[in-house]
């Protein structure tokens, strides 16, 4: 067994950790940047079976600037391009640590 190279903490350290990255992503479709961050595990549960409707939860949860409520992100993945929402959901995705094993 490999031995850990890092000292056992506390659990106020896992607390206190800050480990749901966020970034600001360039929507040039848009015109605008917008903020996402990662999901948490808990988050990442909610997202359920349904594709259609975990994007919408995912959008909602992980949209920080600007933030949009579940029907506005259902809004903007309905009438907006395939390209650009992409784009934000993927990177909501990677900062998540679901990547493609989300949509597969």
């Amino acid at each position: 067994m490999a031995k850990a190279k890092l000292e056992v903490g506390s659990l106020d350290q896992i607390r206190s950790a800050q480990d749901v990255g966020q970034e600001t992503v360039d929507v040039p479709e848009w015109g605008v940047a917008v903020t996402v961050r990662g999901l948490t595990r808990g988050e990442a549960r909610l997202l359920g079976d349904d594709a259609a409707e975990a994007e919408v939860r995912a959008l909602q949860l992980a949209l920080v600037e600007p933030a949009v409520s579940e029907d506005e992100a259902r809004e903007i993945l309905a009438s907006k391009g395939f390209a650009a929402t992409e784009r934000v959901l993927r990177r909501i995705l990677d900062l998540s640590g679901l990547g493609e094993s989300f949509r597969s």
